[in-house]
């Protein structure tokens, strides 16, 4: 039987009960928007006190690794992970509790949109990001937890970008990776809500075939948008071009 323990370079995560176990989509999130919320935030990433500090909230934490990856990066940000599903959740909360950054991570056991309800707009995060669920129209898997994960029943994109907007700060950033069929419809309804594309990578499992996934980074400002393309594998299985690798080459064992 496979390990159930999925190791990176700082830290380790149990992923036994979540419906969702750590893949290239959330690792390559967590890489990419980490590096822009530490460029972005340097006073907090250089850990210079607890008045440095900066906000990240990680919708859907699933196992919690985009969380992890991001108290990697920035070493003062305190980090609030919501996740709806129960055995997912207590797993994400298990892994905060084993990393070297428990202190800095909390999980909250619930739906985005009752959390945001309930902060009122009192609260405000510097980052958001988010892995969302995204086959709108596919069939569902009989297995009601990957159903969650996988499917936006419970957490619509309207009401995923109308959350966000309620809960970004003015200068922050709001992260996101989607299908390349799905990203021009969240383009279109973050705009609704005053979130604006400002960065994108359109992600290839290698060169001779189509873009897959779409990274997303949206601001209240209006502006330019910049576009990059990245590559995973070159044509031979496992070969990784030497852009993938510098991408994750903080996390994973392998680079």
């Amino acid at each position: 039987m496979a390990s159930s323990i999925f190791k990176f370079k700082q830290f380790s995560l149990q992923q036994d009960n979540s419906a969702m176990k750590v893949g290239t989509d959330g690792v390559l999130l967590g890489a990419w928007a980490g590096a822009q919320h530490r460029a972005q935030h340097d006073l907090c990433c250089d850990a210079l006190g607890d008045s440095h500090g900066c906000s990240i909230l990680d919708i859907g934490s699933g196992t919690g690794v985009i969380s992890l990856m991001m108290a990697q990066e920035c070493p003062s940000a305190k980090i609030v992970a919501v996740e709806v599903e129960e055995l997912a959740a207590q797993e994400s909360r298990l892994n905060f509790a084993n990393s070297p950054w428990s202190d800095r991570l909390q999980l909250v056991h619930g739906s985005f949109q009752h959390y945001a309800k309930g902060l009122l707009g009192a609260t405000k995060f510097d980052t958001i990001i988010t892995n969302p669920p995204y086959f709108i129209d596919s069939l569902k898997n009989e297995q009601q937890a990957k159903i969650a994960a996988r499917h936006t029943l419970l957490l619509p994109y309207e009401e995923l970008v109308k959350g966000v907007g309620e809960l970004l700060s003015d200068s922050g950033a709001f992260y996101v990776i989607l299908p390349y069929q799905q990203a021009s419809i969240l383009i279109t309804l973050a705009a609704f809500e005053g979130l604006y594309l400002r960065r994108r990578l359109d992600v290839q499992g290698s060169y001779s075939s189509p873009v897959k996934r779409v990274l997303m980074k949206f601001t209240r400002i209006k502006g330019d948008t910049a576009s990059d393309t990245l590559v995973i594998e070159k044509e031979q299985r496992g070969d990784y071009t030497a852009k993938y690798k510098e991408m994750t080459k903080k996390f994973y064992l392998k680079f």
